[in-house]
């Protein structure tokens, strides 16, 4: 009876860890206006829960738009989901993709720890996106 138990609830855990959700805390930040000297300010806080390798995607009218992707990094030492989550996205300013924005190579960050980045470009336009990875 008690290795039926036991074998009950390892196959409960194991589909619990299968199924864990990323939630990205996110606050973007959008001034425009910087270089005349007049600064407009629109602010944006969001909670999207996403799968490993989900999409979520941030939009403040049609000024500007931020897609995330979010996914594990594997950890072959733990078993479970990893701690460090890896976040690729692309920022899109009137309609344009920005090549050269913060998402170049993807970033690391930690379940719990804030990172902000920030993109400025030469028309006046900045872009800080505060992200804080964790999960359910």
């Amino acid at each position: 009876m008690t290795l039926k138990m036991l074998l009950m609830l390892m196959v409960l855990f194991i589909s619990f860890n299968g199924y864990t959700k990323i939630i990205l805390n996110t606050c973007i930040v959008y001034k425009k206006g910087i270089d005349k000297g007049l600064v407009l300010v629109s602010e944006y806080h969001s909670v999207e829960e996403v799968d490993n390798y989900g999409m979520a995607s941030l939009k403040i009218k049609d000024e500007l738009e931020i897609l995330l992707t979010a996914s594990f990094i594997d950890d072959n030492q733990f078993y479970g989901p990893s701690n460090l989550i890896k976040i690729d996205g692309q920022l899109i300013l009137r309609k344009k993709i920005v090549q050269n924005s913060f998402f170049n190579k993807g970033i690391h960050i930690p379940l719990g720890v804030s990172q902000t980045l920030i993109y400025q470009n030469d028309t006046g336009h900045m872009v800080e996106l505060s992200i804080t990875p964790e999960v359910r």
